[in-house]
Order: C-alpha cells, then structure tokens, then sequence
C-alpha cells in the first residue's frame, strides 16, 4: 500500500482516504484532523498541497493517525453520545479567545439548539465535540500569539 521512503510515507493514498472520510461523514478537512488527532494545517496541506506544490510525503505518525480512522468511525459521528466534558472544555476555550456565539456557530456548523445542549445535558453527540475541537484549533491559528496570550492566565 504505503512506499516507505527513509523515515517518510508516500502521501498519496493517505490523501484518498482524507477524501473519502470528508466524502462519507460531508466533514471538512479539519473536522477529520481533529477526529484523527492530527493538525489541521498538516492535514489542508496534505489535501491541497503547500504552496501550490503536492505534498509526497507524510510522517509514519501521520499517516498511523489517519488510516485508523474508518468509514464506521464517520458514520457514527452523528449518533455516538460522549461525554459533554470535552466539548464544553472547547467551548470555554473558543470564548476565552473571544469569539462569540455567532461565531462559534459558523466556525463549528453546529445550530444554536445543539450548542445551547451543552449546557443542559452530560451527553452529545462525538460530532459536535469534533466540530469544537476543529473551531478551536482553526481559532488559535488565526488568533496569532498576540490574541492567545492574551486570552490566556498568566501564571504567577
């Protein structure tokens, strides 16, 4: 399947299988990042390519956290109940970096119903902690060091 070149994993059918989870879940590339624990910027480069060159190559990490994810994994996203822990944790973090609700929903693509269930329920679907964990790492990036220190404690 994979050429193992040095310490390095052709990308090319790692770049299919991102397709395919996208194409399955309707996720967008970020939102498959964060359900395979990886950044999202490795993954759109990964997909669109950096600086308009294709990427060939991945990490053996990379490419170990993307083909553990399955097209079932996906599938369930919607309907699979985890804990609101999570999700209410990236939802403190995208206030603390200033983004309002009306943000929040159009970053996540979740409704406000859903996001005000949060507050209500122990559940929610592993979806929508997804979508925050995406909106968060999306957030910091655009943020720059200025705006997330700022959002930050300071330790004294």
């Amino acid at each position: 399947m994979a050429v193992l070149t040095a310490s390095w994993v052709d990308a090319t059918p790692f770049r299919a299988h991102l397709r395919f989870l996208m194409g399955v879940g309707a996720l967008t590339v970020s939102d498959v990042a964060a359900l395979a624990g990886v950044s999202a910027t490795a993954a759109t480069h990964l997909l669109r390519g950096r600086d308009g060159r294709t990427v060939r190559r991945i990490s053996p990490e990379m490419a170990r956290r993307l083909i553990t994810v399955t097209a079932t994994d996906v599938r369930g996203l919607a309907w699979r109940l985890v804990p609101t822990d999570k999700a209410r944790g990236y939802l403190r973090r995208l206030r603390d970096l200033g983004c309002s609700d009306a943000e929040i929903l159009q970053l996540t693509r979740l409704s406000a119903q859903e996001l005000a269930g949060l507050a209500r329920s122990g559940e929610c679907s592993q979806l929508i902690t997804i979508r925050l964990a995406a909106a968060v790492e999306e957030s910091e990036t655009q943020a720059g060091p200025r705006r997330r220190s700022a959002a930050l404690p300071v330790a004294a």
